[in-house]
């Protein structure tokens, strides 16, 4: 279901998939407490693979921050723009690597839209209602 604000990024022919996560956390990193600013901490600048379990906080062992995954969806944001409709898939994860803009524009300009898949409990933890 889609909730809060749509706002556009501007993505150009260089634009990395990495680098849309960065677009989107600079965008919404206002409306968040500044106690999960940990940038080098955020999942998308570690090493790793998404977490399987993706609880949002960071644990004493330093576990990446995972405030959201990026997915291509529809226009509607209810299905797949990447996907055949019969595979109900509800918006496949953008993976964040650094050098990938020559697979990521065909993808862009055949009319799929970004959406901000959030962690829940993070969001509740870390939202600021001043921001």
């Amino acid at each position: 279901m889609l909730f809060g604000t749509q706002f556009p990024i501007l993505a150009t022919a260089k634009t990395s998939r990495r680098e849309l996560y960065e677009l989107v956390w600079m965008r919404v990193r206002s409306q968040l407490k500044h106690t999960c600013y940990d940038r080098q901490n955020l999942w998308w600048n570690s090493t790793e693979e998404i977490p399987e379990n993706a609880v949002g906080t960071a644990t004493k062992a330093k576990k990446p921050l995972t405030p959201f995954v990026l997915k291509h969806v529809d226009f509607v944001g209810q299905s797949c723009s990447i996907c055949h409709w019969s595979k109900r898939c509800h918006g496949c994860p953008i993976e964040p690597r650094a050098e990938d803009h020559l697979e990521l524009r065909p993808l862009l300009l055949r009319n799929t839209y970004i959406a901000c898949e959030w962690d829940m409990n993070f969001l509740e933890e870390n939202s600021d209602p001043a921001g």
